[in-house]
């Protein structure tokens, strides 16, 4: 049994923007909804890389974070398919730093 909307709005309360997310996701044809939190996306951290990749392609977008605090705005990255690329006026990671993203995908 998968989790719920009304779980994920508990788990995420206070947070306006996740609550935002979960309140887009709709049943899909088959599968099963479920959530990547706190997954650590692919890619050389170096001070320079802007592209990453994620696990799996996120049904009705991602909030992404750079490890311990700062929270990522929507201009701050785009997403293609499985793919950020962060913006040119943010600060790419360096190498003590990590993102973390979490976002809904359809597990078939």
């Amino acid at each position: 049994m998968g989790v719920t909307k009304r779980d994920l709005k508990r788990m995420f309360k206070g947070d306006h923007r996740m609550s935002l997310l979960i309140d887009m996701l709709e049943p899909q044809q088959r599968g099963e909804i479920t959530w990547a939190i706190g997954e650590i996306p692919t890619g050389v951290i170096d001070g320079q890389n802007r592209i990453f990749e994620l696990a799996n392609e996120p049904v009705g977008g991602v909030a992404l974070h750079l490890y311990p605090m700062t929270r990522f705005l929507p201009d701050d990255f785009t997403l293609d398919g499985t793919t950020i690329t962060l913006a040119a006026h943010v600060v790419p990671p360096a190498d003590d730093e990590r993102i973390l993203a979490d976002y809904p995908y359809l597990k078939l």
